[in-house]
């Protein structure tokens, strides 16, 4: 795969996810503000999320792999417990490695 220069894929996430909201910065609030604008919308479904990201993968491949993988998991507790462990490692040890 690519990485970013020293921020690994935590990096490439953050880059592609950068040129998805056009350059303006994620922070939770904008989560709540759209939520808040949005009382009646219902919550996307899997069907239109993966609509989302496949539209999406050209700008954002490795997010939107990322994406697929997260939203093919399945629900047992012993499945989830397992794919969120090895996405936790991933995670702890970019942001340890930026940390250094």
């Amino acid at each position: 795969g690519h990485c970013a220069a020293g921020g690994g894929i935590i990096g490439v996430f953050e880059e592609e996810l950068d040129a998805l909201l056009g350059g303006q910065p994620w922070n939770p609030a904008m989560k709540r503000e759209a939520e808040a604008g949005n009382k009646r919308e219902p919550p996307a479904t899997t069907r239109q999320r993966r609509r989302f990201w496949e539209a999406a993968k050209e700008m954002a491949p490795a997010t939107a792999k990322a994406a697929f993988k997260l939203l093919s998991m399945h629900a047992s507790t012993a499945s989830a417990e397992r794919n969120w462990s090895a996405w936790g490692r991933l995670y702890n040890n970019a942001l340890r490695n930026r940390l250094k």
